[in-house]
């Protein structure tokens, strides 16, 4: 399972400490992440987050971006929009190898260019996978 998007924040924020800056933050949720995170060692469910993210200052076409780490989390003022680098290729990778997908929406904000790399390449590694015989749902 990968969880990326807004709601990954969330669970980094409590299971690693790390600093979101003013990306989403889900505070009534992130009361059941351990929970979530017991059930799915139990049910040995693999959830994959996030390494790296595309942030700004700002959530406009025109915006200046830079890329954090879980390790350097995401500076105040600055919030995460997008999926860095090293957790497309993880994610398309993991996406590649699957038998069957579900795909809830894009990682966080997709209509805005400077944002949009994660999203088109979560699309990408989904249609590839559908080629290779991936049976595949989109929503969100």
């Amino acid at each position: 399972m990968i969880i990326a998007g807004g709601l990954a924040f969330t669970f980094l924020s409590v299971l690693k400490n790390m600093k979101i800056g003013s990306s989403i933050f889900d505070d009534e949720g992130s009361k059941i992440i351990n929970d979530i995170m017991k059930r799915a060692e139990e049910k040995n469910v693999k959830i994959h987050f996030p390494t790296d993210f595309i942030a700004s200052e700002k959530r406009e076409e025109s915006a200046d971006t830079k890329l954090f780490t879980v390790d350097s989390g995401i500076p105040d003022g600055w919030a995460g929009y997008d999926i860095g680098p090293n957790s497309i290729e993880a994610f398309s990778k993991i996406i590649s190898d699957s038998k069957t997908i579900v795909w809830n929406g894009p990682p966080v904000i997709f209509e805005l260019t400077p944002f949009q790399n994660g999203s088109i390449a979560i699309i990408n590694a989904l249609v590839f996978a559908t080629q290779k015989g991936a049976l595949t749902i989109v929503g969100g």
